[in-house]
């Protein structure tokens, strides 16, 4: 793709999630200039560890609420085999395609569904790793959304989400804007999960989720992981 093609689609959407080097000296423009911060430093925080431990290579993963394919493409990057991101939104779905076209990613090593997780059929046991990144807090069955992961996966967990930053383990209910792009796609009124929530409902289907400290070098863009309200676990 020309750059000049490059650059306008970029400019086309109207909101990008994630800084995505492109090449040609374009990255995807965000819109809140600490969240570059953020996601450098969560990448660093729950992901770049399994990237060290080789556990991505030749591995089949599945990625839920993929957005731009920001974590899709750091799988391929460390070796996958094959990602398949899934996301309620079709803006998500269509930048991921631009951003893994740009990148010149093969097609047999990805494929990027628009449908809510619910609605899609997963073969059972057809994935390594499922990344559940940002996804958990959105929906209100995080119960049956982990169930379906178990079903199509058969090893490695990863979850990063808000919590309800309470010792027991609850499920907190609150209202999302449908209307925005970095909320729920479907569910207006959703499940917060506390961390031993997340712990439960994984140990019951057979992980070993463990809460992640997070040891940031820079907090900015990261208050919540700092104050507690939000955590990753593997």
């Amino acid at each position: 793709m020309h750059p000049e093609e490059l650059r306008r689609r970029v400019q086309a959407f109207p909101r990008w999630h994630y800084a995505i080097d492109l090449g040609h000296g374009i990255e995807t423009p965000i819109h809140d200039p600490t969240w570059a911060n953020r996601h450098r430093q969560r990448k660093r925080y729950f992901f770049d560890p399994l990237v060290k431990a080789g556990l991505f290579q030749g591995k089949r993963v599945l990625d839920l609420g993929c957005n731009a394919g920001f974590w899709s493409l750091a799988a391929v990057e460390a070796g996958c085999s094959f990602v398949l991101g899934i996301d309620a939104r079709r803006m998500h779905i269509e930048q991921a395609e631009l951003v893994f076209k740009a990148k010149g990613i093969p097609k047999e090593r990805y494929r990027f569904v628009h449908a809510n997780i619910f609605d899609v059929a997963l073969p059972a046991s057809s994935f390594d790793i499922a990344l559940c990144l940002g996804l958990l807090y959105h929906t209100c069955k995080p119960m049956e959304l982990l169930e379906r992961i178990r079903a199509a996966n058969t090893d490695i967990l990863i979850i990063d989400s808000t919590v309800a930053n309470r010792p027991e383990a609850i499920l907190k209910l609150r209202r999302e804007p449908l209307d925005d792009p970095r909320m729920s796609a479907d569910y207006e009124l959703v499940a917060l999960p506390s961390p031993a929530a997340i712990q439960e409902m994984t140990q019951v289907l057979g992980y070993t989720c463990l809460p992640l400290e997070p040891r940031f070098d820079r907090w900015e863009g990261c208050e919540d992981f700092q104050k507690g309200d939000r955590l990753a676990f593997a």
